[in-house]
C-alpha cells in the first residue's frame, strides 16, 4: 500500500468514528444565541431618566415612580451586574433614597425608565414629570432633553425642593417614539 492510500485511508476511518460518535468538524457554524438585552434604552420606546435626588432629612424615603404625559409609564428600574452584564429589572418597592445622601439615576444604574414613548424626543426640549415618593410625596419637576455631553453654557432647568427632598439635573437623551420608523 502506498503512503497515501494509508493517510486517506485513516482520515476516512477518523471521519467515520467522529461522525459515530455524534463528533462532527464538518457540521456547518452555528453561532450562539445572542441573550436578549433586558436594559432600557436599548428597546425602542424607552429611554432613560437621569437625574440627581438629595435626601436632606433623617428619614429614609424611596421614588415610588411618576407620571409623563409624553408616554406611558414612568417606571422605577435597579440595575445588577450579572456575569459581566448590566440588567434592569423593575423595582416595585421604589429606588431607595438614603437619609443624608444623594442618589444619582443614570443609564447603566439604578434609574426611572420611560415606558412607551408617544412621541419623539428632541434635543433641547423642555418637559414636565411628576416623581412620586413615599414620605415626600408627588414632586413636580422639569427636564430636559439632553445630548450625550450638553454644550458649554447649556443653563440646567432649576432644582426642586418638596420637604426634605431636592431634585436637579432631569434629563433624557433624543429618542424616537413608538410611531417612528426606524431607520
Amino acid at each position: 500500500m502506498t503512503r497515501r492510500a494509508v493517510v486517506i485511508g485513516t482520515a476516512i476511518t477518523l471521519i467515520l468514528l467522529l461522525l459515530t460518535a455524534g463528533i462532527s468538524r464538518f457540521a456547518p457554524f452555528t453561532p450562539p444565541a445572542t441573550p436578549a438585552t433586558d436594559l432600557v434604552g436599548e428597546q425602542p420606546g424607552t429611554v432613560v431618566l437621569s437625574m440627581l435626588i438629595r435626601n436632606h432629612g433623617s428619614e429614609d424615603d424611596a421614588l415610588l415612580g411618576g407620571t409623563i404625559d409624553f408616554a406611558d409609564a414612568l417606571q422605577p428600574r435597579l440595575t445588577t451586574l450579572v456575569d459581566g452584564r448590566r440588567h434592569d429589572r423593575p423595582a416595585p418597592d421604589g429606588i431607595p433614597i438614603p437619609a443624608g445622601s444623594t442618589v444619582i439615576l443614570e443609564p447603566g444604574g439604578d434609574h426611572l425608565a420611560i415606558l412607551g414613548l408617544h412621541e419623539d424626543l428632541i434635543q433641547g426640549r423642555e418637559f414636565r414629570v411628576t416623581l412620586r415618593f413615599a414620605r415626600a410625596g408627588d414632586v413636580e419637576v422639569t427636564g430636559r432633553v439632553r445630548r450625550k455631553v450638553d454644550a458649554a453654557g447649556s443653563t440646567p432647568p432649576p432644582a426642586v425642593t418638596a420637604g426634605e427632598i431636592e431634585v436637579w439635573l432631569v434629563s433624557a437623551p433624543p429618542a424616537p417614539s413608538l410611531a417612528t420608523p426606524l431607520p
